[in-house]
C-alpha cells in the first residue's frame, strides 16, 4: 500500500471552513508526542468543496492517553472505542488507528463449538463474518485499509498542511465515484451498516455507486435483519435530518432497503414508491419528506417523531379501521403497538 501526498493548496482545501476545535484537537494530540490528523467525512467535503458539519481526529494515541490530555473528555462505546472531546456544544471523535480484527483462524473454531465460550475467549469476528470487536489498534495505513470506502480513507495534517492518502480516495472523489476499500460482499458481511451508508452517500453527495457495491447490496440486504435496532436508529435517522431526506428515501427504495427499515409501510405502499404516485399515503411520504428537506434549508428544527408518525400512518389507519370506532384508550393501544412493532 502506497501513500500518496497531496498539498492541501492543490486540492482547494478552504481551512476557514476547519473548526477551531478540530485543530486544537489535532494540536493538543501532536504537542503531546502523538500523531493527529482530521479523517474521513470532513476531509472527503473539504476535497469536495462542501462545509464539513462534523470533526474526526485519528491518532496513535491509546483512548486513555487521548483522555488524559483534554478536560471534558470521555471514552464512549464498546464494539469500538473512541473518545469524545467536548468543547461547549461541539464535540471532536478521536479514534485510535486501527487494524482489522486478526484472528479469523478462530472463526470455525467459534462456529463448531457447542459450549458458551466466555465473552474475552469469543473471536472479534463471528462465524457469520461480523465484526464483534473493532479494537485492534494498528498503524496509519493499516487504520487507511480497514476504513468502508476510498473517499473516507483521507488524512489531513493541518500542521503541514497535507493530505495523505492510502487507498486512491483523492482519484474517486475527483471522479465522483463511491468505491469500496476491499470485496464489497466480505465488507457487508462484517459490517450490513454499511450498506445504508453507501446508499446515505449517494443521496447526500451525488456520487455514483461503484457496480460491485450495487450487486453486494443485492445479495446482502438480508443482513440487516441482524443488525440491533438502536443501530438501525441512529443511521435512519441521518438520512432525515440533513437536507437530503426525499433523495435519501428514493435510493433506498432504488435499493429495495426501504422495506428492511420499514416493513410496516412497504406493505402498504404501491409498486412504485420512488415516484408522486396517485397513491395517497406515498403522496403524503413525499410531502413530509420535502417539507423536511425545505426545514433544514432554512435552519429549522426536525422533529423525528413526526417523520415516523408519517411513515406509519396507513398502518395505523388499517388497524384502526379494523377496530371499527375504538375507544381513545384503543387508539393508543394501536398505536403504541404499531411503534413496537417497527422498532424491533
Amino acid at each position: 500500500m502506497t501513500e500518496v501526498t497531496y498539498r492541501a493548496s492543490d486540492l482547494a482545501f478552504d481551512r476557514n471552513w476547519i473548526g477551531g476545535a478540530a485543530l486544537q484537537v489535532a494540536g493538543g494530540l501532536r504537542a503531546a508526542g502523538f500523531d493527529g490528523y482530521l479523517v474521513g467525512g470532513c476531509v472527503r467535503d473539504l476535497l469536495l468543496h462542501r462545509r464539513p458539519k462534523d470533526f474526526d481526529v485519528a491518532t496513535n494515541a491509546k483512548p486513555q492517553q487521548v483522555k488524559a490530555l483534554f478536560n471534558r473528555a470521555r471514552i464512549v462505546g464498546k464494539r469500538f472505542k473512541i473518545v469524545h472531546v467536548r468543547f461547549g456544544r461541539e464535540v471532536i471523535e478521536v479514534a485510535t488507528y486501527r487494524a482489522r480484527p486478526d484472528n479469523r483462524a478462530d472463526i470455525e473454531s467459534d462456529k463448531k463449538s457447542t459450549t458458551r465460550q466466555p465473552k474475552s475467549a469469543m473471536p472479534a469476528i463471528s462465524y457469520r463474518g461480523q465484526i464483534t470487536d473493532d479494537n485492534a489498534f494498528g498503524t496509519l495505513p493499516q487504520d487507511a485499509a480497514r476504513r468502508d470506502f476510498t473517499i473516507n480513507a483521507l488524512y489531513y495534517d493541518p500542521a503541514r498542511e497535507l493530505v495523505l492518502d492510502y487507498q486512491n480516495g483523492v482519484a474517486d472523489a475527483r471522479a465522483n465515484t463511491l468505491r469500496m476499500i476491499g470485496v464489497p460482499r466480505e465488507r457487508f458481511i462484517e459490517d450490513p451498516v454499511r450498506m445504508l451508508r453507501a446508499v446515505r452517500f449517494r443521496a447526500k453527495l451525488g456520487v455514483t455507486i461503484d457496480t460491485e457495491i450495487c450487486a453486494a447490496i443485492s445479495e446482502c440486504r438480508e443482513l440487516l435483519s441482524a443488525v440491533p435496532p438502536a443501530r438501525l436508529y441512529d443511521e435512519t435517522r441521518k438520512f432525515f435530518r440533513h437536507g437530503y431526506a426525499y433523495q435519501g428515501w428514493t435510493e433506498l427504495c432504488n435499493h429495495n432497503l426501504m422495506p428492511k427499515l420499514f416493513p410496516h409501510t412497504e406493505k402498504v405502499l404501491p409498486n412504485d414508491s420512488t415516484t408522486d404516485s396517485d397513491n395517497t399515503f406515498g403522496k403524503l411520504i413525499h410531502a413530509a419528506l420535502k417539507n423536511t428537506d425545505a426545514r433544514v434549508r432554512a435552519g429549522q428544527a426536525v422533529i423525528d417523531a413526526f417523520l415516523f408518525a408519517v411513515l406509519l400512518w396507513r398502518p395505523f389507519q388499517i388497524e384502526l379501521d379494523k377496530a371499527g370506532q375504538p375507544s381513545v384508550e384503543k387508539i393508543w393501544i394501536i398505536g403504541d403497538t404499531i411503534f413496537r412493532n417497527q422498532s424491533n
